[in-house]
């Protein structure tokens, strides 16, 4: 039995390493596309109506804009609802004005600040930190993949600042405080 509990304490251990390691590949790989951006961005400029229509393309010029934007604003970012207002500036292969950056790094960072950015990077790994902590409860495991989920979905969209589902993101940060007390 011991034996068994020696294995599964090494497993968690092994585990928990493969995570913090692939978690921290993935962000040095997105850090490195967001900077190298334009190397992935066609190359003809505003051109109305669009020559392509693949929204990875669309993508791709939306967050080489955004990266200009945040050039100028890196600390403040543009302000709460600033980035439909400040992106028709900075925008660079793509004609159609945007809402929001559609990645929910670059929302955050552009709507609250490097600040913000923080604060919810911060507060996301407090609840993955509770949720490990109480990992044998079903409960902390659907928290856990709700929140893979969001940040998943993320990178490509923003399912945070959207009313219904920053709501959600609050219900299981509720429910992640739930299992401590």
């Amino acid at each position: 039995y011991q034996i068994y509990l020696r294995v599964e304490a090494t497993w968690k251990v092994m585990m928990k390493r493969i995570v913090v390691v692939s978690i921290g590949l993935i962000l040095l790989l997105g850090i490195w596309f967001f900077a190298n951006i334009s190397n992935f961005s066609p190359k003809n400029g505003l051109v109305y109506p669009r020559p392509y229509q693949d929204t990875g393309v669309i993508r791709i010029c939306l967050w080489e804009g955004t990266r200009n934007l945040l050039f100028h604003y890196p600390i403040e970012g543009a302000g709460l609802n600033g980035f439909p207002k400040l992106y028709e500036k900075y925008r660079t292969c793509d004609t159609e004005l945007f809402q929001y950056p559609h990645n929910i790094f670059l929302n955050f960072w552009t709507e609250f600040g490097i600040l913000g950015l923080a604060s919810f990077i911060w507060l996301v790994i407090s609840i993955i930190r509770i949720c490990f902590g109480k990992i044998k409860i079903p409960l902390a495991v659907g928290i856990v993949a709700a929140l893979v989920y969001i940040f998943a979905h993320g990178l490509v969209d923003v399912p945070y600042l959207k009313n219904d589902l920053s709501v959600q993101f609050w219900v299981l940060a509720a429910l992640a405080i739930n299992l401590v007390t």
